[in-house]
């Protein structure tokens, strides 16, 4: 039986929020927030694009379809939840009062600094170059950075709930 339904629908939505996904990698990057050398906003976009557009091409579902998907949404669950501890973490620290917060936060930024000061260092005219293009102060990168990271947080919170439900249904017509 071909794809039909509500369920149908799933897939080209899948395929908009992994091109925007694939968008906001490049700012993720560019910005060198404290996860970027992992690459996960370009990692979850592919697999997501590519399980969209074979589910799309395809004119009935196998299982080729079913792995896609399962690996979408572990793919998509480990950038959600990666990304939400970013997005949690991205302000600068403070340490007068240590809480939980702060030594994960602090152990975010002990292992990542160098990776990201490496970046800044070599992406700092670029940057600047972009902000001074809008008319934005250079302080502002914070901010970048923090709506960047809640974006792809959002984003990938919406990839994982599609790729699981699409992951669910193909499991029940493959089995």
């Amino acid at each position: 039986m071909a794809s039909t339904g509500p369920r149908w629908s799933l897939y080209p939505i899948l395929a908009v929020v992994a091109v925007f996904e694939f968008a906001l990698g490049g700012s993720h990057i560019a910005y060198c927030s404290p996860l970027f050398f992992l690459l996960f906003p370009f990692i979850n976009a592919a697999f997501g694009l590519v399980t969209a557009f074979h589910a799309i091409f395809l004119r009935y579902p196998n299982r080729c379809d079913f792995y896609l998907q399962l690996t979408c949404s572990s793919i998509g669950f480990f950038f959600f939840f990666s990304s939400l501890m970013e997005s949690y973490c991205i302000n600068e620290f403070k340490y007068a009062d240590e809480t939980i917060k702060d030594g994960v936060c602090h152990g975010l930024k002990y292992r990542t600094i160098a990776m990201v000061g490496s970046c800044n260092d070599l992406l700092v005219n670029l940057q600047l170059s972009i902000l001074d293009k809008f008319g934005w102060e250079p302080k502002e990168r914070e901010w970048i950075r923090f709506f960047t990271s809640i974006s792809l947080t959002i984003l990938s919170g919406i990839q994982l709930l599609i790729c699981t439900i699409l992951t669910f249904y193909s499991a029940v017509e493959t089995k």
